[in-house]
């Protein structure tokens, strides 16, 4: 589970992606009285945003690089990001173009999405997500 803690010129951070941090941060303190079956690890990343995006520098890069090198078997990666906004107007999420032909455009929910290889793990977690106590 993973968030990043820099943001985009013209941002005051608290929506990119200080709010993916602290679900983060929250997440990892309610998972410290659980022994799940997996090893699930917390992950906070720098260098997502410009100039660094798909460069080698960028930090959920070379997290995975080191992760292959280890052989970790990793199953899912769960990206918190730009949780902490919401609008219910129309027009009031934007995408890269053909995204929109795919999602709502109004701000007023969580995505779970994922590549067609983890997209069962991607519809169980967001299965478990939506019975939890904690988000009714």
């Amino acid at each position: 589970m993973g968030a990043h803690y820099d943001t985009v010129i013209g941002s005051p951070g608290a929506n990119d992606n200080a709010s993916g941090v602290s679900a983060l941060l929250e997440m990892s303190r309610l998972f410290a009285s659980v022994e799940p079956a997996l090893t699930i690890r917390f992950v906070a990343f720098v260098n997502e945003e410009a100039p660094f995006f798909t460069s080698r520098q960028q930090g959920s890069m070379v997290y995975a690089e080191a992760a292959r090198r280890r052989g970790d078997e990793i199953r899912l990666m769960v990206s918190l990001e730009t949780i902490g906004w919401y609008c219910n107007e129309a027009g009031s999420q934007r995408y890269p173009p053909l995204f929109d032909l795919f999602y709502p455009d109004c701000a007023d929910f969580l995505g779970f999405v994922s590549n067609f290889v983890q997209g069962r793990q991607c519809v169980g977690l967001q299965r478990r997500f939506a019975r939890t106590r904690i988000f009714r």
